[in-house]
């Protein structure tokens, strides 16, 4: 929220604001759209979404929200998907028309504060340029009460408790505020606001500027904490609301700013404003820096109250430039300080802020016997500030999706009030989005912390390297000829003791070798530490969270926000395509995007070139491709372990089902390399540690991702593809019946065979199928049969006698 900014909801009109309780009363001919940028003090002080949830009992309304549905979560809009209907065949004359469904998912609490007895009632978020509106247009016309669809609705605010007393907080520096930014916006965003920095920020600089950006990329600078409120004038005009630009650079900013731009850039930008007013409109400040840039060498303005703020700006503008400036600088501030007197501090321009100061939270005074909207007035605790201590952690994904429950345990571990007693490690699939959710928990929770420092875990050089970092950010005192070897122990004596900073969240990503990083790990103290890694080794050591493949809701979810346009049952389909992995659907959205290219070309496509799709450029927000992140383990399973990737192999030509592991050490035929049990089992734990499959003790089963076994498939020569689909003909032959070997023998062709273990196998398993009355898997099982015996001169009439009783019509 910029500081200083009002906090009652205003309606506002062209010439008059609105109260809101003016749109109370029902009126069927009207539909109501709140247009926002949800990034508002009233949202974000929980004002807004319980006066929107009142109103939509008595009224068709919907939030417009100007903002594309991927930036959303940096305002302070929170929304659910939800499945909407009409409760009756006429037009709704309110949104308590709508029946909501949420598809099994757990969704958050959307009554008001206090009002538990009466229904809920669904308010829509929607996009300008998506396909929301069309649908909400669509679904309130009333035409059909079968009609539903899928929107995206607000959900309640819920109330903060009152925090703790704490201390002061500490100093804020520009640099700071722009590191953190810099982590959150977009690199438009951001270019956006260095583009910004050297010239004053009005409507028309704004404008002028933008055209290079979008409305989306404002929405993330207003969102970004660079920016602080500036008060409206006290009497409003037509006018006033056409340029008055609420909205200053907090003090540091600008300088910081100004070191992310090049010298053309900037004087480009400096001549580029000012040259489309007309000269005499410049102001003296704007004058002075002109000629200045000029090469005119002109004297500095007489101070006054009027000019000092534009006389600053250019004079923060020559320092940024330097140079042949610095004499100019020089002069100009000494002017300034004559001006001012001794009041002003000589070490200019100030950077250093403290931390924001929030107005009280006023409530919505409803009346007309309305239920309250919101608590009484109260103040709104002090928020603590973000991390001030932050360090390389990478940007926010803002498709980020699902994951509700694996964060609220991250949180419950995590939690900065305890003492530091083990690591956790979150371990899975590579793909399933490790690395993304520990970055979503430290935006979400980066406030909690004092220190959040991220560390590159892959080799002992880089957490070299980054503890190293972490020391001189410190100060602590190294001698220079060892300072990178002592960093290490310095920083963890420093952590654990909590001398320096009372509470520090440590992140080890990708840390795939444990001997490697645990001489990395602090001993203790009032902090935590989360590591990322595909290793099950970690379990011996840490407490570990495993990460799965998405829940079918979020996949679709995810790729919803991606793709708008994308319906219900093409979302579907693409998940089960790709087994609901988070990167391969990301990888997919942002193909399907880029490209324009319709979803059942593109499913066609993914089966004549799937390794080829897979390997794509990953998305913005990954470092690998699916097929790399893959590759990556194949190929350090292959050192360490052959007969592992042989087991791989092999399961890549089964289905995508639970095999039990016993099936490796008890089957006919089996090479040489696997008839021993213990090669067996070390080839099993070769593979968890790698997490290549999901591996569950529990029911001594091991299960493939439906992805990466047609990348085995496609990784293989000729050869190997022989000899895998050999042996997997052989594991499918020795499981026992059930329906899941069905599966099994259908999906090697096991028909195929001339063993004739597999084929007493293929005939035992149709008995057992008509004994259980399993008639569609006996008949689909019989007909593959069939089709490969009948043409064997190998088959026997005694084969072929009993195989036609499990036909559905005999040949």
């Amino acid at each position: 929220m910029p500081d200083g900014a009002p906090t009652v909801p205003r309606l506002r009109s062209r010439t008059r604001d609105v109260h809101p309780l003016a749109l109370s009363a029902p009126a069927r001919s009207r539909l109501i759209l709140v247009l926002t940028d949800g990034l508002g003090p009233a949202w974000l002080a929980g004002t807004v979404t319980p006066l929107l949830h009142h109103l939509g009992r008595s009224q068709a309304l919907a939030v417009l929200h100007v903002m594309p549905s991927r930036l959303w979560p940096v305002t302070a809009v929170s929304t659910t998907p939800v499945r909407l209907r009409l409760r009756a065949h006429a037009a709704p004359a309110s949104n308590e028309a709508l029946y909501w469904s949420d598809d099994g998912l757990r969704l958050p609490d959307l009554r008001e504060p206090g009002d538990l007895e009466q229904p809920q009632v669904p308010v829509p978020v929607l996009e300008i340029d998506g396909g929301g509106l069309h649908r909400w247009a669509r679904l309130m016309a009333g035409r059909s009460v079968r009609a539903t669809e899928l929107l995206p609705v607000m959900t309640a605010t819920r109330e903060t408790p009152p925090a703790p007393p704490s201390p002061a907080p500490p100093h804020v520096t520009g640099a700071d505020l722009v590191r953190r930014a810099q982590a959150v916006l977009s690199l438009t965003a951001f270019r956006l606001a260095v583009r910004l920095a050297p010239v004053p920020l009005t409507l028309h600089t704004v404008r002028l500027v933008l055209p290079n950006s979008g409305p989306e990329h404002l929405g993330e600078l207003l969102a970004g904490g660079l920016l602080r409120y500036i008060p409206e004038p006290g009497e409003r005009t037509a006018e006033a609301d056409q340029t008055h630009f609420p909205f200053d650079f907090k003090p540091g900013v600008r300088e910081e700013l100004l070191a992310h731009g090049t010298l053309l850039d900037t004087t480009q930008v400096v001549r580029t404003v000012s040259h489309s007013m007309p000269v005499e409109q410049w102001s003296d400040g704007q004058r002075f820096l002109i000629y200045t840039l000029d090469g005119r060498e002109p004297q500095v303005p007489e101070i006054t109250d009027g000019n000092r703020e534009s006389v600053v700006l250019a004079a923060t503008v020559l320092r940024a430039l330097s140079g042949p400036y610095n004499a100019t600088v020089r002069r100009t501030q000494a002017a300034l300080r004559e001006a001012q007197g001794s009041t002003v501090r000589s070490e200019w321009p100030q950077t250093a802020i403290s931390g924001p100061v929030h107005p009280a939270v006023e409530s919505v005074a409803l009346g007309l016997n309305a239920p309250a909207l919101s608590p009484v007035p109260r103040p709104l605790p002090e928020p603590r500030l973000a991390s001030t201590i932050w360090g390389a952690v990478p940007p926010r994904n803002v498709h980020f999706t699902g994951r509700q429950a694996l964060l609220g345990t991250m949180h419950g571990l995590l939690a900065p009030d305890r003492s530091m007693e083990t690591a956790h490690v979150l371990t899975g699939l590579g793909g399933v989005g490790k690395t993304q959710l520990a970055v979503e928990y430290v935006y979400r929770h980066n406030s909690d912390y004092d220190l959040v420092w991220w560390i590159r875990a892959e080799r002992p050089g880089t957490m070299l390297s980054d503890f190293h970092d972490l020391a001189t950010v410190l100060g602590l005192p190294l001698a220079p000829e060892t300072a990178r070897r002592d960093a290490v122990p310095a920083v963890r004596e420093a952590l654990r003791a909590g001398d320096l900073r009372q509470r520090w969240l440590l992140v080890f990503d990708n840390a795939e070798s444990v001997e490697q990083v645990r001489p990395f790990l602090p001993l203790g103290g009032p902090g935590a530490v989360l590591v990322t890694a595909r290793s099950s080794q970690w379990a011996h050591v840490a407490r570990t969270m495993e990460v799965d493949v998405f829940r079918r809701e979020e996949s679709m979810a995810l790729m919803r926000r991606r793709n708008p346009h994308l319906d219900e049952r093409e979302a579907d389909v693409l998940a089960e395509t790709l087994g609901d992995l988070p990167l391969a659907l990301e990888q997919a959205s942002v193909w399907l995007l880029e490209t324009g290219m319709p979803i059942g070309e593109y499913l066609a496509l993914f089966q004549r070139k799937l390794t080829a799709l897979l390997d794509e450029t990953p998305p913005y927000d990954y470092q690998l491709s699916v097929s790399a992140a893959w590759n990556l383990s194949l190929d350090r399973l292959q050192d360490e372990n052959p007969t592992a990737l042989e087991l791989l192999h092999a399961l890549a030509w089964l289905a995508p089902e639970p095999v039990p592991t016993s099936v490796f050490r008890h089957r006919d035929g089996c090479h040489s390399t696997t008839d021993d049990s213990l090669a067996v089992s070390r080839a099993v734990r070769a593979i968890n540690r790698h997490a290549l499959a999901r591996i569950d003790h529990r029911t001594g089963t091991i299960q493939l991702h439906r992805l990466l076994r047609t990348v085995l498939r496609s990784s293989m020569s000729d050869s190997e593809r022989e000899s895998s689909r050999r042996t997997a003909r052989s594991l499918a032959a020795s499981l026992p019946p059930s329906p899941s070997s069905t599966a099994h023998l259908l999906t090697c062709r096991a028909a195929e065979s001339r063993d004739s273990a597999v084929r007493s196998a293929l005939l035992e398993q149709l008995r057992w199928l008509a004994a259980e009355g399993l008639t569609g898997d006996e008949h689909r099982l019989a007909e593959a049969v069939h089709e490969e015996w009948s043409c064997m001169p190998t088959t026997t009439p005694a084969e072929l006698t009993e195989l036609a009783r499990h036909l559905p019509t005999p040949p």
